[in-house]
């Protein structure tokens, strides 16, 4: 019992971290499964372009540079908007969100070798961020749903919904980024495949279909009693696992796409 308290105390204090997107060990261990999935060949020519360095290094890289200048126009690349049933409502002007960030640059990198090698390096920081971002629970956001002002309380600590989800990786297991790889990594090559499967947009659609649930988990306002807190963060730390080695896939495919030459 006093370990499930330690858990439950460790996570109330942690959630109120101020985090953006997956935080960083989210970031690190998506980034870490896909490397790990990596043709030796599509490694050694992505770190070429990436001065030696791994793609875990720059996996927050985006979260880091989005307030400057010189990036503040990839503010909104982090997440996508859906409608109630779950359907993908691009945008046609202002910002771009996760979707077009992710085509964008994808056909970008297809013809990387007539790239700059410093942008060939951009695009690859920017890729392997969104593609991790869209599989977080809180950055598919539905149009009937907004999360702005949404709190919740946990026993008698409060905590932001969408902030909550941003923080989830570090909260639920408190494991270091390459345990995720060694304690998920576990599906066989045909399951890769077939999760591996699909586009940004169906990436992003199928996210929706399984992260409506959150919304039925609490509501603004609710009190979670300590059972009733147990519970939450158990389901939520199942639902981040697989979204985490869903995006560790993913982008493995897309990054051996590009790069396995």
């Amino acid at each position: 019992m006093k370990k499930h308290l330690l858990i439950l105390f460790s996570f109330i204090a942690v959630a109120f971290h101020p985090v953006s997107a997956w935080n960083r060990v989210g970031h690190d261990a998506i980034t870490y499964i896909a490397e790990y999935h990596l043709t030796p060949r599509a490694k050694a020519n992505i770190e070429r372009y990436l001065d030696g360095k791994s793609i875990v290094y720059h996996a927050s890289w985006l979260d880091l540079v989005r307030m400057t200048p010189a990036y503040d126009h990839t503010y909104k690349w982090h997440g996508s908007t859906v409608t109630p049933e779950g359907k993908y409502m691009r945008r046609t002007s202002g910002n771009k969100d996760a979707v077009i960030a992710a085509d964008t640059t994808i056909a970008k990198l297809k013809n990387h070798k007539q790239m700059t090698d410093s942008a060939v390096a951009v695009d690859i920081k920017i890729l392997i961020h969104v593609i991790a971002d869209m599989h977080c629970p809180g950055h598919v956001s539905f149009t009937d749903h907004p999360q702005g002002k949404f709190k919740f309380k946990l026993e008698n600590t409060e905590h932001l919904f969408h902030q909550y989800w941003d923080g989830a990786p570090d909260l639920c297991h408190k494991w270091y980024y390459t345990d995720y790889q060694y304690q998920l990594d576990r599906h066989t090559g045909a399951e890769r495949e077939s999760m591996s499967r699909g586009t940004p947009l169906e990436w992003t659609e199928e996210n929706a279909a399984i992260c409506r649930v959150i919304y039925d988990w609490v509501k603004p306002g609710d009190t979670l009693d300590r059972a009733q807190s147990y519970d939450f963060i158990l389901k939520s730390g199942d639902l981040v696992d697989k979204q985490i080695v869903k995006a560790g896939y993913r982008l493995a495919h897309l990054l051996n796409e590009i790069f396995d030459y």
